[in-house]
């Protein structure tokens, strides 16, 4: 769609930057170093543009335009902008390209407004109002950027969202949607924080009168506890767990000593009896039979001693564990309590 009055535009820029910007730019303008780079710049955008490069394009033009600004190169800029999907930067220089250039030609001048009409048609717009409109300090935003008041604001389609601030004012929160093509009119209207309440008078309270207290029975006095540490928390686990596991590996103990012991003794026997097979005395079959029981009878009890030696040596050292963390007292606390019905004793504790 660009593309067919592209070419005419560019080669009017080409034309403009390098013969015409003389007459239009004032005396102290560029100087002609500064025009020959412009003129290096757009040639080498022109040729970028033609093989569809457009960033690179836009970037060409832009330095030529900041070495020798000329209202044509503005054009190129919008027809960059407009092959990038950027159409309200593109809308932006096809104005100011009609601002800066009153006498261009008619057709150049209906090319440029048809190009705007398009690309109107694929934004929104928003007219924003503010009231009060004096307000000191005030400010507008969409999506975070700032605007200025009094003409429409282009806006891609989708979700946007407007706030408006003044000194002594609230914030003001609008969020809208808008579709392409779309114009809105919207009206932010400012308020005051909120007036904090006004105190309340401070009244004193009336005085109440005096009323004589009955006098308390009297209750004997406790006697205090002997163990300084009779009202400390008990801590750790009950003394019964200690018990059970100290028990438990005195038992494992006892096992581990007697499994041992006869495990010596049939070793002991199992030895003998290899003794008397290789002397040659008795019935070989016999003694070879007694010499195997008496080796299985040993392996068994020294496995058993094994296994209780362990059991052992696990409950020594959860015994100094629990040792360490069981508290063995039995802390017992005696109060009285007064009403005036009497006075009542309690005893409480843990034992």
């Amino acid at each position: 769609m660009q593309r067919s009055w592209l070419a005419p535009l560019v080669l009017l820029g080409a034309l403009s930057v390098g013969g015409a910007a003389s007459a239009q730019t004032p005396p102290e303008g560029p100087s002609a170093a500064d025009r020959a780079e412009a003129r290096r710049h757009f040639q080498l955008g022109v040729a970028t543009a033609t093989r569809g490069q457009w960033a690179g394009a836009l970037e060409e033009f832009q330095s030529a335009y900041r070495l020798a600004p000329h209202p044509s190169v503005r054009v190129n800029m919008a027809n960059c902008y407009t092959h990038l999907d950027r159409p309200i930067e593109a809308i932006a220089h096809f104005e100011q390209f009609l601002v800066e250039s009153p006498s261009a030609p008619a057709a150049q001048v209906a090319q440029v407004e048809a190009q705007i009409a398009q690309l109107r048609a694929r934004i929104g717009s928003l007219q924003l109002t503010v009231s009060p409109p004096d307000a000191m300090g005030l400010a507008v935003t969409v999506d975070g950027q700032a605007i200025s008041l009094g003409r429409p604001t282009h806006v891609m389609p989708g979700h946007h969202v407007v706030e408006a601030l003044g000194e002594g004012y609230t914030t003001v929160h609008r969020e809208i949607d808008i579709a392409a093509g779309q114009a809105q009119v919207i009206n932010l209207s400012l308020e005051r924080p909120a007036a904090a309440p006004a105190a309340l008078p401070v009244v004193a309270p009336a005085p109440t009168p005096a009323v004589a207290a009955a006098p308390l029975p009297a209750v004997a006095p406790t006697a205090p506890s002997e163990d300084p540490h009779t009202d400390a928390p008990r801590r750790g686990p009950p003394p019964a767990v200690f018990y059970a596991v100290a028990g438990l590996t005195g038992a494992a103990a006892v096992g581990w000593i007697t499994a041992g012991a006869l495990a010596l003794s049939a070793n002991s026997d199992f030895d003998a009896t290899v003794n008397e097979i290789q002397g040659g005395a008795g019935n070989t079959a016999a003694l070879q039979a007694r010499g195997h029981d008496e080796a299985t009878r040993a392996s068994q009890l020294a496995m058993w001693s094994d296994v209780a030696m362990g059991v052992t040596l696990v409950g020594t050292v959860a015994s100094v564990v629990l040792f360490l963390k069981t508290d063995f007292r039995a802390p017992v606390r005696v109060g009285a309590t007064a009403s005036s019905s009497g006075a009542t004793l309690s005893v409480s504790g843990s034992f």
